[in-house]
This record gives C-alpha cells, sequence and structure tokens, in this order.
C-alpha cells in the first residue's frame, strides 16, 4: 500500500497537472477522487443513488447534474466522464480495495497543496497530517475520543 509521501507525491503532481487557477480545482478534485455508484457520480451514500423511492429519484437527477457539469468542464461526452474520474483510487489501489481511508487522506493531501499553493499566508505554516493527539500536536490533551487530526497548520 502506499505511504502518506507517495499519497502526497501522487496528489501533488496530479494536482500541478490539473489546477491552472483557482476555478480548475473543483474539477481537479473530483477527477482525483470521485467515483460512480449505481451508473451515476456517487455525491451521496450510495443507498441514495439507486433507482427506486422519490428521495432517491431527487439524488439520482442531483448526480446527473454533476456528470454532465463535469463532462462539459472535462470538455468530454457524458457518456465518457465516467472514464476520467476516480483516477486516485484506479491508479494507486487494486479494484475492491475500501476506499473511504486512502480517498481521506488524499483529500487531505489536497487540501495542504492546494493551501500551499494559492495562499500566501500558507507556505508560513508547517503542516502535519493525521498528527497524533497527544503525541504529535496538544500534548496535554488527553482522553480525547479522537486518536489523530486530518490536518494541523504549525506556525
Amino acid at each position: 500500500m502506499p505511504t502518506h509521501e507517495e499519497i502526497m507525491g501522487f496528489v501533488s503532481r496530479f494536482l500541478t497537472r490539473w489546477v491552472q487557477t483557482v476555478d480548475d480545482i473543483w474539477v481537479a478534485i473530483y477527477r482525483l477522487l470521485l467515483d460512480y455508484n449505481y451508473g451515476v457520480p456517487r455525491i451521496t451514500d450510495s443507498n441514495r443513488l439507486r433507482t427506486g423511492s422519490r428521495g432517491e429519484k431527487i439524488w439520482r437527477e442531483r448526480a446527473k447534474q454533476l456528470e454532465d457539469g463535469l463532462a462539459a468542464a472535462m470538455k468530454c461526452k457524458t457518456s465518457e466522464a465516467a472514464k476520467q474520474l476516480d483516477v486516485f483510487m484506479r491508479q494507486l489501489y487494486p479494484p475492491g480495495m475500501q476506499r473511504m481511508n486512502p480517498v481521506g487522506i488524499a483529500f487531505a493531501c489536497a487540501i495542504v497543496y492546494l493551501i500551499q499553493r494559492f495562499s500566501l499566508g500558507g507556505r508560513n505554516y508547517g503542516w502535519k497530517m493525521e498528527a497524533k493527539i497527544g503525541v504529535d500536536v496538544f500534548p496535554n490533551l488527553t482522553g480525547f475520543r479522537r486518536k489523530s487530526v486530518d490536518i494541523v497548520a504549525l506556525r
């Protein structure tokens, strides 16, 4: 499995390629991390995207609208959009791999990369990913329900 450093390297290279201005960020994040379920982009819990009840119909319509917008932004046919998404999991992990932890790590890496790139103040901080509470950060905090923090900015 990829290390945090390998994930950060992959995410940084990907975003360097696909993000030229802040307007490109939303498409690049979806390209990197968004997958499909029940034939539509997974923008909510998978069970809400199944065909069936009224609530599911609304979520499927929203997912199709996003798919149309992404296809337009990526300059491809709607039917080809899925092939250009979920790049992170398709390139770094075997099919069927549980995705929530890796995608969460990649998302945190993307946030840090984008803050450092587009925020003048972002370069004035050190960053820790998945810092252990009581060990790496917040040494006096004990008995906290979480074991780590996704992103910490240190000054």
